[in-house]
């Protein structure tokens, strides 16, 4: 479950990224930028969580 909220977060901060950036001028919006890397390093720690969890449920359930 970790997993799937771990994608979801680095999905939406990808999204906050790609609209960070402002079409007419080019400038990049420092907060939203801020924002979105926050979203994905979090998601990335969820995902990595996750991922470890379910290796040792299958080696538990293997042994």
């Amino acid at each position: 479950m970790q997993k799937k909220y771990g994608l979801c977060l680095i999905s939406i901060g990808l999204l906050v990224f790609v609209h960070a950036v402002n079409q007419n001028t080019g400038n990049l919006n420092l907060l939203n930028v801020m924002t979105s890397l926050f979203l994905s390093v979090v998601g990335l720690i969820m995902f990595r969580n996750g991922r470890k969890k379910e290796k040792e449920v299958k080696d538990h359930g293997n042994s």
